[in-house]
């Protein structure tokens, strides 16, 4: 979620330097007065809608359009945006910039800020033509005769989504316009500004009280408690190695592409009870498995997967180290049996020496979950990052 904020802001921040530099072109036409403050005009050949910027100090930049408008065309797109200014809506669009870098993942926010996007221009809309006692059916066309004009420049240098979203925003305004009596009620520009502060609001609590929580918490999951082979819980119900498979497809309803599948893995349980019950999750796609053990989570445990055996086979057979855990939990490295206390410093030869080495951890089918972890741990203590689980 930092990185999506972070991105958006950035974006806003190198947008808005490009437009002042882009506004830096400009040339002042005149001063305008709006009551105390005095509002200056300028005219920039890049741009080709008029436009206000500044909180306190208001600019109003017009494009090189605004020669061929009638005076009455001029006054009421000055209205417009001298309604901009009078509202402080630079102020209001950073806000909502804020918000909807804080908030990029929820759809609602969204939303609310296309729709607080909407109301503001209509806002301005009617107080243009309250300021200057026109017509909604006048305002309107010239709307359409200033559009008319931003289309043609536009052509062959825009996509077509850019030309058909000012279209669709053109016509909200103008069916607002023609269709409505009085002013965009302030009643409605509150209610949405109220319902995004109170999702906002919403939101910073639920993520408040979600940073004490693990991070993969968000996601449902499933526990399953292996104690032996014929005592296996799952959901609270318990199960045998022969029967999991059917008390698996019980709960397929409530299994998704997010759910995690959490095994506790008692250290007396067997390798082959294991190897049964992971195939049987990978055969269905229930990939997302996470192992336990004392009480411990991640313990590393890695299992086959479906592709294990032909990804093998692609590799050479002098980049390929056997490592064996018979039974009684003793191991044999490419068939010669190794001592424990020599186990960490022959691999860490065996390594040094073939940066390409491919660990090939096998089993008996007896061998315990806790001396097959043990094994498994000393290899990664002996600096092993490829280990791949294969059948005896």
């Amino acid at each position: 979620m930092a990185i999506g904020a972070t991105l958006l802001i950035l974006a806003a921040i190198t947008s808005a330097l490009k437009f002042q530099w882009r506004l830096k072109r400009s040339h002042h036409v005149q001063s305008i007065r709006l009551g105390r403050r005095t509002v200056n005009l300028y005219k920039n050949d890049e741009i080709r809608l008029p436009l206000s910027t500044g909180i306190f100090r208001g600019k109003i930049f017009v494009p090189p359009a605004w020669d061929s408008w009638s005076n009455q065309c001029r006054n009421l797109i000055l209205a417009h945006e001298m309604g901009h200014l009078k509202r402080r809506d630079s102020l209001v669009q950073a806000l909502q910039i804020f918000a909807l870098a804080c908030y990029w993942f929820h759809p609602f926010v969204w939303i609310l800020n296309r729709k607080l996007n909407e109301f503001r221009e209509m806002a301005c809309d009617d107080m243009s033509i309250q300021a200057s006692n026109s017509t909604s059916l006048v305002y309107s066309r010239y709307l359409v005769k200033i559009a008319e004009g931003t289309v043609k420049s536009m052509i062959g240098c825009s996509t077509a989504s850019a030309l058909i979203g000012r279209k669709h925003k053109l016509l909200k305004r103008i069916k607002y316009q023609l269709k409505e009596d009085t002013m965009i009620s302030k009643k409605r520009i509150r209610l949405v500004s109220a319902a995004l502060l109170l999702l906002i609001l919403s939101l910073s609590w639920n993520l408040t009280g979600a940073k004490a929580e693990k991070p993969d918490s968000r996601n449902k999951s499933i526990r399953i408690d292996v104690k032996s082979e014929r005592e296996i819980i799952i959901k609270g119900q318990t199960t045998t190695l022969a029967d999991f498979e059917q008390s698996l497809k019980k709960i397929m309803g409530d299994v998704d592409e997010k759910t995690v599948f959490r095994l506790k893995l008692d250290k007396a349980v067997t390798m082959n009870t294991i190897n049964q019950l992971h195939r049987m999750l990978v055969e269905k796609d229930l990939l997302k498995i996470k192992y336990e053990s004392d009480n411990r989570q991640n313990t590393g445990l890695m299992l086959p997967l479906k592709d294990a055996k032909a990804k093998l086979d692609k590799i050479p057979a002098k980049n390929i180290a056997v490592v064996y855990v018979d039974a009684s939990g003793g191991t044999t490295i490419d068939g010669a049996a190794i001592a424990e206390s020599d186990f960490l410093s022959t691999m860490k030869q065996r390594l040094s020496k073939n940066k390409l080495l491919v660990i090939k951890l096998q089993t008996h089918q007896d061998t315990l979950v806790g001396d097959y972890i043990n094994v498994l741990n000393r290899l990664k203590d002996a600096g092993a990052q490829r280990i791949c689980v294969g059948d005896e």
